[in-house]
């Protein structure tokens, strides 16, 4: 029997206890060194009796994803976030594969891998691999077609298949909420994602020289400002008169157009925040999407913190790197 959105909702609820608050974790930043973090992570569930903290993190972001394939109802587009991890996880494989020396073997680092989304990763691998794509979805099997092409005529790159695998994730992502008629939050999520990552690209081509040409065929499309206007304001420099009455008018602007620490953090910030208020419509997505998303932030910061401790990074370096939490 299938769930309800409601009672999903209402468990989420219950499990929305167990995350850390913006007081647990200012205690951690506040720690005198790498031992008293590790104590403190250990306390909070994050590490075991060897002190292996980076493994246990791992296993966290397994039970994650696993709780979210679990909860995922159709037509409230929940598994478009599932579909960012076969994306990245088909990156590092493809990468792999065509890097020098390796003669097409696929392999990869377990850390560098996300969790499993929709894709088991032995099937994402073999089939990479084995060039059969045949079980991948049409934008998936399309983008690697086209990736192997660009390879066998001497074009291929890094850049490209991360430019090209992302074009096709967007195209996944908003096909699959074109179809889902409960996915509102979700969909306002996805739309803004993709004009941060639209943005951010803007300023790191800016930052190494690059031209127009290239900023155009990174664009991804779906976001709510559009590609052609920043294609145009790429040539005259002008993303601030664009974004000027957007909610992203502040990212164009310094510190955060300088920075770009300081911009992921606000963005993953603003993200978040669009789940944060609506938590509480139990007959929406939100909820669920909230709480998985809140549990990867809290994983991730508890990584860069127990790194920036043990290696003794200055605090001020650390703070910038600090997203909010769900709960302050």
């Amino acid at each position: 029997m299938q769930k309800d959105i409601v009672l999903i909702n209402a468990g989420v609820k219950v499990k929305e206890n167990t995350l850390l608050n913006g007081e647990k974790l200012k205690r951690l930043t506040d720690s005198a060194g790498f031992d008293e973090a590790l104590e403190i992570i250990n306390e909070y569930g994050y590490s075991n009796t060897a002190g292996e903290y980076e493994r246990v993190l791992r296993e966290a972001k397994t039970e994650a994803a696993a709780f979210l394939r679990d909860v995922c109802l159709p037509g409230y587009g929940l598994e478009c976030f599932l579909i960012t991890n076969d994306y990245q996880n088909a990156k590092v494989f493809v990468k792999s594969k065509y890097a020098k020396n390796r003669e097409g073997e696929v392999v990869a680092s377990p850390s560098a891998l996300e969790s499993r989304g929709f894709l088991h990763l032995a099937a994402l691998r073999g089939g990479i691999k084995n060039v059969n794509y045949t079980a991948f979805s049409p934008e998936l099997s399309g983008a690697l077609i086209q990736i192997d092409d660009e390879f066998a005529k001497g074009k291929g790159s890094p850049g490209l298949i991360s430019v090209v695998l992302d074009k096709a994730m967007y195209g996944e992502i908003f096909r699959m909420l074109k179809a889902s008629r409960n996915a509102k939050e979700v969909a306002e999520y996805f739309r803004t994602k993709a004009d941060f990552a639209n943005i951010e690209t803007f300023l790191r081509c800016k930052r190494f020289g690059l031209d127009a040409g290239f900023y155009r065929q990174c664009l991804v499309e779906g976001g709510k400002v559009k590609t052609r206007a920043l294609s145009e304001c790429y040539e005259s420099n002008s993303l601030s008169l664009l974004l000027t009455g957007t909610p992203y008018e502040k990212f164009a602007r310094t510190p955060y157009s300088g920075d770009l620490t300081l911009f992921e953090t606000g963005r993953d910030n603003f993200l978040l925040n669009i789940f944060r208020i609506n938590r509480a419509d139990l007959f929406s997505p939100a909820p669920v999407a909230g709480y998985y998303l809140a549990r990867l932030t809290e994983i991730k910061m508890l990584d860069i913190i127990m790194t920036a401790k043990k290696n003794v990074l200055e605090k001020g370096e650390l703070d910038k790197r600090i997203r909010e939490m769900y709960f302050e």
